[in-house]
């Protein structure tokens, strides 16, 4: 497979991001510590994909893959890409620095769609569709690719939301979006190495976002009852070789719900949302193990995809809201950033932030911007943008 050549609108897009580039050098963004590297890819309509590399600390900006059609794709901690295109499934590697595509298909013997790497690099999930348009889940080691496709009943699962561990195990959510709830109620598996078997074993309700932190415990939302939970399993208690249910905590009983999406903090704590008194604008709570405090506190928006940074710095946006904005806080919780904002964003392994942003009147294309200690710049923008620190965390720029 070659390399397409880059059409003129490509071409537009890399002199934006060289105007992009000359603003960071110039502010000085090169004289931080940050070592991450920016994968991002731009789709321009009837112009197909193309996808970059960005160094923040030298301003290095550089397209390495073009497709006529699109791609999607997701970067391993060691740079290795591997994304799929209507031609097949693909890897790029750093060790030629990126120059020829392995035909990662041809050897693992299936097409398929890359859904992320595990923390070490060793492992790869991926689905592919059958002709049912119902999707197979498979980890590839570096060497084969195996089934680990969870066994959902009568019903075909139609997407699947993936978070790994930092020991290697695979959290995966199993629903059809296009089903009614009660028919293919959302469900939590555990893949651990060894076998694929049911963490949520709620059958019945749905249950959506898990996320582990760094110590491998793993939070959800389980509806039960009907009514939306909280559920943090510590990762190590087991019976009958599954996750045991009876050591599920429940965090905030009487407050969380359906808006209620939990993350981490970068000292371990959790984070979620919970609804104003009268049911307005959801407000972001931090749980210290026996009270949930309002970190938030912006009472005239909805807030969430709340994320944190290494060291301390956090970021979420407003949504649903009569302004899409993002806000960044330093340690002691002060506003340092407040602009145009959507989605949430992503923080690189130190305290350099991408994210996305549309605006409402004017030029409606997307914008890819990040920000730092030395100031906000924007690196490019088009009709949609992907981007993925090497580090893990990913941000999107689209309207689809």
């Amino acid at each position: 497979m070659r390399k397409d050549a880059l059409p003129v609108m490509v071409v537009v897009t890399v002199l934006l991001c060289v105007v992009a580039v000359r603003l960071v050098l110039a502010f000085g963004i090169e004289q931080s510590d940050e070592s991450d590297v920016l994968f991002y890819s731009v789709r321009t309509y009837g112009e197909g994909e193309t996808l970059f590399r960005f160094y923040p600390v030298s301003g290095e900006n550089a397209a390495i893959y073009h497709d006529p059609d699109g791609l999607r794709f997701k970067v391993s901690p060691d740079g290795r890409i591997a994304f799929d295109t209507e031609s097949g499934l693909w890897l790029l590697t750093p060790d030629d620095n990126y120059e020829t595509p392995i035909n990662l298909g041809d050897q693992i013997g299936l097409r398929g769609t890359p859904l992320g790497w595990s923390h070490d690099g060793q492992y790869l999930a991926l689905v592919t569709e059958q002709q049912d348009e119902s999707l197979m889940l498979y980890i590839w080691d570096g060497q084969r690719a195996f089934n680990i496709t969870p066994q959902t009943g009568e019903w075909k699962p139609t997407f699947y939301r993936i978070d790994w561990s930092y020991d290697g195990r695979l959290a995966i959510q199993v629903f059809s979006p296009y089903s009614a709830p009660e028919e293919s109620p959302s469900e939590i598996y555990l893949w651990d190495g060894n076998g694929t078997t049911s963490l949520s074993q709620n059958p019945h309700g749905d249950d959506i976002d898990p996320i582990w932190n760094t110590d491998n415990e793993l939070a959800f939302l389980s509806e039960r009852d009907a009514k939306y939970r909280l559920l943090v399993w510590d990762g190590v208690s087991y019976q009958d070789n599954a996750p045991d249910v009876n050591s599920f905590t429940e965090i905030a009983a009487e407050a969380t719900g359906y808006f209620s999406s939990p993350s981490w903090t970068s000292t371990g704590q959790i984070a979620f949302g919970i609804p104003a008194p009268g049911g307005q604008y959801t407000q972001i709570y931090l749980w210290d193990g026996e009270v949930a405090t309002n970190i938030s506190q912006n009472p005239d928006a909805h807030n969430g995809g709340q994320t944190w940074s290494s060291d301390g710095y956090w970021a979420f946006v407003t949504y649903f809201s009569p302004e899409q904005l993002i806000f960044v806080r330093d340690r002691d919780n002060n506003t340092v950033l407040e602009t145009g904002g959507q989605y949430t964003p992503a923080w690189s392994s130190g305290s350099t932030l991408a994210f996305c942003y549309q605006p409402r009147s004017g030029n409606r294309d997307w914008i890819l911007s990040i920000w730092s200690e030395a100031g906000l710049f924007e690196i490019v923008h088009s009709d949609e943008i992907y981007a993925m620190w090497q580090s893990g965390q990913e941000t999107v720029c689209s309207s689809g």
